[in-house]
């Protein structure tokens, strides 16, 4: 996130990782990057550490409310370190507390995660990847995807119509009246209302897909939800994967979109390892959904009461290549 919390002091957050980590920080610096969690840089001593921390307000995808979505984050994270400790060293995970939990709360309605600061080279989310990094991530991602249930804790399911989506679904319906929540609605509501052809027509679409892959039936694996390149960080010769909060059993096409490149072949190096067949509907599927999750969730933030920041500008900015996006698919 580009802009620090503003009901969370660094303070508040320092005595959090003293009181659970052990964590003495003798510099705290806010670091601006990313578009779900904020983020600090933490020297203690010696040693440095990434400290991400989750607006429990915004992980709609993992509860309710702010109770049952740390219990999300947390099982989520306690996957990844399942699946970590499973063999898997690929997956970055967040250091034990003192007593043991990989997550705990801070000020009203944070949640807080400590990692080891990892020096590497990481990729923009738009980048197009070097052909030998595409490969290691395929077949990282048949690693994963075929890892037993049996060595994860409980771990929820990804649902194939997100509750996010009737956010677009209602401000399509309401693009003949002005938006007044902020600053920023209008030029939401102008954004949205040229492309609405377009995203009416993937809408639909998305729809029949989900009712076919619904009404077949798939196999569930393990996914991560969001591989994308930002997401993947080359630690020497060592290609990791960082952000599991949106790991959930899913169809594998779940992860797979996102190298389903269109060129022919383009998977084979997953199907090889994974000694599976992938669903090119199902591709198609999640190639829809990722635009119009982003959307929604931009819609919302843009609908909602809100001033000028650089998350508001990033939201709207964001909000327009996504559909330009979504119109080209």
């Amino acid at each position: 996130m580009r802009e620090k919390p503003p009901d969370l002091g660094d303070g508040e957050l320092a005595q959090c990782l003293a009181a659970n980590w052990g964590i003495r920080a003798g510099s705290l610096d806010y670091v601006a990057i990313g578009g779900g969690s904020h983020h600090w840089r933490a020297v203690s001593g010696h040693d440095t550490l990434w400290v991400a921390v989750d607006d429990l307000d915004d992980k709609g995808f993992l509860g309710g409310d702010a109770r049952t979505t740390l219990e999300g984050l947390c099982a989520a994270l306690g996957t990844a370190r399942a699946v970590h400790d499973h063999g898997l060293g690929f997956v970055v995970v967040p250091l034990p507390s003192r007593t043991g939990e990989l997550v705990r709360p801070v000020g009203s309605h944070y949640a807080a995660a400590v990692y080891p600061f990892i020096e590497g080279r990481t990729y923009d989310f738009y980048e197009r990847l070097p052909q030998e990094v595409r490969g290691q991530l395929l077949k990282m991602l048949a690693y994963l995807h075929r890892v037993s249930l049996e060595s994860v804790p409980t771990i929820r399911r990804a649902t194939t119509r997100p509750s996010e989506h009737h956010h677009l679904e209602r401000a399509l319906a309401d693009l003949e009246r002005p938006w007044t929540a902020g600053p920023l609605a209008e030029p939401a509501r102008e954004i949205l209302r040229r492309r609405r052809p377009d995203v009416a027509a993937v809408i639909a679409e998305f729809g029949q897909l989900a009712d076919g892959l619904e009404a077949a039936g798939a196999e569930l694996v393990i996914t991560h939800g969001e591989p994308h390149p930002a997401n993947l960080m080359m630690h020497g010769d060592t290609l990791l994967l960082i952000d599991w909060d949106t790991v959930a059993l899913a169809p594998p096409e779940r992860d797979l979109w996102w190298c389903a490149s269109g060129e022919p072949g383009a998977l084979a190096i997953y199907e090889a390892t994974a000694q599976r067949r992938t669903n090119p509907e199902a591709l198609r599927l999640y190639q829809l959904r990722w635009p119009l999750d982003d959307a929604a969730l931009f819609i919302k933030r843009l609908r909602a009461p809100h001033e000028v920041d650089g998350d508001t500008e990033h939201a709207l900015m964001s909000l327009k290549v996504t559909l330009e996006n979504l119109a080209a698919h």
